[in-house]
């Protein structure tokens, strides 16, 4: 079965040279076959060999107090534009380094994995820039949403919201794989400022949370 890799593309922030060049570190750092959908509303420039599909119904106003991305929350639905299986999750700014196969080998079939959120690494709350999980195997949490929209306000964030709600909790990839570029590759302040970012030993895919 072809591996199954996730991304969303709406609004104007990112345009579609970010997911022709995620499917490129896709097939330098992946075993073939793969598949790439795009969620997305806009799909000029978007090279065929990815596969385009209408952004997924959230189907609940976002309140003013939760800044978070949550959009994102309605890959948790029970029938996700027909997809099915175990998919890996990569926002469109990850810059993929190395093989990433084991992230697709890592971990049982029905757990939510992701990243350890860096900035407060003793919370065991999650980072969500990279996770996979199975497709419809956890649409409690966009219903429970649907249900009760306050919890946006409560959680905020969305990663809050998913660390806090996974049914059994989410599981986190080995440290060194998922970094992230601010805290990892540009070293502390002031050397940040003096020196060239490096790409952390052993890490796979680097993230540009915020």
């Amino acid at each position: 079965m072809d591996k199954l890799i996730i991304c969303i593309k709406w609004g104007k922030m990112y345009g579609p040279e970010y997911v022709n060049i995620m499917h490129a570190m896709l097939s330098r750092n992946l075993s073939n076959p793969f598949r790439l959908v795009c969620f997305t509303d806009e799909t000029n420039g978007v090279k065929p060999h990815t596969e385009c599909l209408p952004l997924p119904r959230l189907d609940v106003d976002v309140p003013s107090d939760a800044p978070g991305k949550w959009p994102k929350q309605a890959l948790w639905a029970k029938n996700l534009q027909g997809l099915d299986g175990v998919a890996l999750f990569l926002d469109l700014d990850s810059v993929i380094v190395d093989r990433i196969d084991p992230y697709f080998e890592f971990g049982e079939e029905n757990d939510v994995i992701t990243a350890r959120n860096w900035v407060k690494p003793l919370s065991r709350m999650a980072q969500t820039s990279v996770f996979r999980f199975k497709i419809g195997s956890h649409s409690y949490l966009l219903d429970n949403l649907r249900k009760d929209p306050t919890l946006m306000s409560k959680y905020r964030y969305e990663q809050n919201y998913v660390s806090s709600c996974v049914r059994g909790g989410v599981k986190f990839w080995p440290y060194s794989w998922t970094k992230h570029f601010g805290v990892h590759c540009m070293g502390p302040w002031p050397l940040r400022y003096l020196r060239t970012p490096k790409f952390p030993k052993a890490s796979r895919i680097i993230t540009f949370p915020g």
